[in-house]
Protein backbone atom coordinates (compact mmCIF):
# COMPACT_ATOMS: atom_id res chain seq x y z
CA UNK A 1 0.00 0.00 0.00
CA UNK A 2 1.80 3.18 -1.16
CA UNK A 3 1.07 6.13 1.78
CA UNK A 4 0.89 9.68 0.05
CA UNK A 5 3.53 12.03 0.42
CA UNK A 6 2.05 15.49 1.14
CA UNK A 7 -0.35 14.02 3.91
CA UNK A 8 -0.58 16.75 7.03
CA UNK A 9 -0.27 15.29 10.43
CA UNK A 10 -3.22 17.79 11.64
CA UNK A 11 -5.21 16.34 8.74
CA UNK A 12 -4.22 12.65 9.74
CA UNK A 13 -5.48 13.33 13.29
CA UNK A 14 -8.71 15.10 12.49
CA UNK A 15 -9.71 11.64 9.43
CA UNK A 16 -9.23 9.89 12.68
CA UNK A 17 -10.97 11.90 14.93
CA UNK A 18 -14.05 12.43 12.57
CA UNK A 19 -14.08 8.38 10.94
CA UNK A 20 -12.59 6.02 13.61
CA UNK A 21 -13.76 7.03 17.06
CA UNK A 22 -10.24 8.85 18.09
CA UNK A 23 -10.37 11.85 20.77
CA UNK A 24 -7.18 14.03 20.74
CA UNK A 25 -5.89 13.82 24.09
CA UNK A 26 -3.38 16.34 24.08
CA UNK A 27 -0.09 17.63 22.01
CA UNK A 28 2.91 17.29 23.04
CA UNK A 29 5.80 19.81 21.20
CA UNK A 30 5.44 18.31 17.54
CA UNK A 31 3.37 15.37 18.34
CA UNK A 32 -0.49 14.78 18.31
CA UNK A 33 -1.58 12.07 20.62
CA UNK A 34 -5.39 10.79 19.98
CA UNK A 35 -6.71 7.99 22.21
CA UNK A 36 -9.06 5.49 21.33
CA UNK A 37 -11.26 2.86 23.64
CA UNK A 38 -12.97 1.52 20.51
CA UNK A 39 -12.84 -1.87 20.33
CA UNK A 40 -9.66 -1.21 23.13
CA UNK A 41 -7.83 1.32 24.65
CA UNK A 42 -5.06 2.58 22.33
CA UNK A 43 -3.20 5.60 21.94
CA UNK A 44 -0.49 6.72 18.86
CA UNK A 45 1.60 9.15 18.37
CA UNK A 46 1.47 11.63 14.81
CA UNK A 47 3.98 13.98 14.24
CA UNK A 48 2.42 17.35 13.27
CA UNK A 49 4.80 18.07 10.37
CA UNK A 50 3.92 19.42 6.83
CA UNK A 51 4.57 15.63 5.21
CA UNK A 52 4.20 12.68 7.84
CA UNK A 53 5.48 10.19 5.11
CA UNK A 54 9.07 11.99 4.96
CA UNK A 55 9.38 11.92 9.02
CA UNK A 56 8.47 8.84 9.09
CA UNK A 57 11.17 8.14 6.85
CA UNK A 58 9.64 4.79 5.65
CA UNK A 59 11.13 2.16 3.44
Amino acid sequence: MKIAKNLKGSYLAKVLCRSWDYIIVHQQCSHIIPETHIPKHQRISIPNHTAVCESLKYN
